[in-house]
């Protein structure tokens, strides 16, 4: 995790603790909005602390705070907490945090301290009580041979492709979705407020309002753009350590990545954007075994390919939702030959 990241989310644990314990009078709680709304990653850093609040009762902020601040150096500063931020970045106005006494931050300290006991004193008298949490996203699939359009609260539209998946978290300040696997293309209202999120493998695509297109599959991921301005950065949460700059795609632009690394950015053809939706994808050099893999999302029986054939290489448009007529294809250029009946589909090399 870059120094910046573990800075803010520093910032999101103090603010969170203040804000669980009731402690934000009208000033304090401006001054929190401002810090809330001023980037998005401080909403995610403050989702994520509230998470480890809710699991760990407060032990863990507790704890954070307790090595931050130590009370001989509270003493020192005469009772002003002074965050890490401040320090690093001379430019920012001072925060509330940097007024707040000592005796408003062990008061802050006990509560949380009173309620881990409390968990703790629980589990060994009685059932523990059932901490409230966030609710599970909701997942959406595509079943085989199906294309299936979702709308999401925001009034963004996500229509997936056959056997692909979807979870959807709740929306509230950012709007946040992972592609689990397969293709989707997506057409995100505007709403410069609450950027929109999409994970996708180990980076995560930002966007305010656009149309683009993720396909994911074993572990690689394809962005392109139809209209507007995506940016593509490191997902915090399964790169730590990844410090590279977001990479920013413009209209009929796309990229690739598998885990930190990413190709460089090409164009697309107007007529290869998001083609599958009509069943035709377009390769270049592709080998059959990938073409069939692909071709088997809408086939209701398996299709497989002789091993000997798997590296063959084919470039063009295939209509992949067309059985018959992507296997015709393959004969016409390739030296193979489709078995067919009504439990499965085999190509094997011509006799």
């Amino acid at each position: 995790m870059s120094t910046d990241m573990s800075l803010i989310r520093e910032q999101a644990h103090y603010w969170y603790a203040l804000y669980a314990n009731d402690e934000l009078d009208e000033t304090a709680r401006a001054d929190f909005e401002a810090w809330r709304s001023a980037d998005a990653t401080h909403i995610e850093a403050l989702a994520h602390a509230e998470f480890e609040w809710r699991r760990t009762a407060g032990k863990a902020v507790r704890a954070s705070l307790a090595e931050a601040y130590p009370i001989d150096d509270l003493g020192r500063n005469a009772g002003s907490v002074v965050m890490p931020i401040a320090a690093a970045r001379s430019d920012m106005q001072a925060p509330l945090w940097q007024k707040r006494s000592l005796q408003a931050l062990a008061a802050s300290i006990a509560i949380a301290a009173s309620i881990w006991l409390f968990a703790l004193f629980s589990q060994q008298s009685s059932p523990a009580p059932q901490m409230a949490s966030a609710p599970a996203p909701t997942t959406y699939e595509a079943a085989i041979a199906e294309t299936r359009t979702i709308d999401l609260a925001d009034g963004s539209r996500v229509t997936l492709d056959a056997t692909s998946r979807l979870a959807v978290s709740e929306f509230s300040d950012i709007r946040r979705v992972e592609l689990l696997e397969g293709k989707a293309l997506f057409d995100i209202a505007e709403d410069p407020s609450r950027p929109f999120v999409v994970i996708a493998g180990s980076r995560r695509v930002k966007v305010l309002g656009t149309v683009f297109d993720i396909q994911l599959q074993d572990g690689e991921a394809i962005v392109s753009v139809r209209e507007g301005r995506v940016a593509i950065e490191p997902d915090v949460e399964q790169t730590e350590g990844d410090a590279s700059p977001p990479v920013e795609l413009v209209a009929y632009q796309r990229i690739s990545f598998a885990g930190s690394a990413l190709t460089s950015i090409e164009p697309i053809a107007v007529r290869e954007f998001a083609s599958w939706r009509d069943g035709l994808v377009f390769y270049t050099d592709a080998a059959l075994s990938k073409i069939i893999a692909d071709a088997a999302r809408y086939s209701t029986v398996p299709i497989t390919v002789d091993p000997a054939l798997s590296d063959l290489k084919l470039t063009g448009g295939f209509q992949l939702k067309q059985r018959d007529l992507l296997l015709r294809q393959i004969e016409e250029i390739l030296p193979v030959e489709a078995q067919v009946d009504n439990e499965r589909v085999r190509l094997l090399p011509r006799k």
